[in-house]
């Protein structure tokens, strides 16, 4: 498991893109342990995602681009890509993104409730790091939802989440993205 002394550093300072068919927001990070280089780039729902952006279409949508659902395993990586985001929302780049109020990322707790998995298979550990809101996870129930709160996405609303994880529904709004992909480091 990638610990928190990795020293990931911007490689490329955040590019917000408007049109469709590409990221709203990419950004490139260097890992020093191994030199190499991922690329995060954030969808919002109904832009490459195809209609409606549930859970299983978002991880799909990630695979077929190369990539997988962002997994933001240290406090650097998911700071650099929350100000990325948060940064694009103050330029009304990603406003249209923010009415469902989030983006999933590669963590789920489907398989067992409260074991949190990245989509890699590494497991958060209690003494690892997470980003929870306040009261997150809570695993909420809705009468026509599938199942509980399994799937995580970057929370944004208002002053009660700034970039914060949050337990959803996998199956219940549609979310925007966030996706990862090995690059080459320029």
């Amino acid at each position: 498991m990638i610990t928190g002394t990795i020293a990931a550093i911007f490689l490329a300072s955040a590019v917000v893109l408007v049109a469709s068919w590409t990221p709203r927001v990419s950004i490139t990070l260097e890992n020093d342990l191994d030199c190499s280089c991922m690329r995060y780039d954030v969808y919002c729902e109904n832009d490459d995602l195809k209609h409606h952006s549930f859970y299983d279409t978002a991880a799909t949508f990630c695979a077929d681009h190369g990539g997988t659902l962002a997994m933001l395993k240290v406090q650097r990586v998911d700071d650099a890509v929350r100000e990325a985001i948060t940064s694009a929302m103050t330029k009304d780049e990603l406003k249209s993104c923010i009415p469902k109020n989030g983006f999933f990322i590669g963590l789920t707790d489907y398989e067992e409730e409260g074991n949190y998995v990245w989509n890699d298979g590494d497991k958060t550990c209690p003494s690892g790091y997470t980003d929870w809101a306040g009261k997150e996870p809570d695993n909420k129930m809705k009468r026509n939802a599938t199942h509980g709160q399994d799937c995580t996405q970057m929370w944004f609303r208002g002053t009660k989440a700034q970039g914060e994880w949050d337990d959803y529904y996998c199956d219940y709004k549609p979310k925007g993205a966030i996706c990862q992909q090995r690059v080459a480091c320029t």
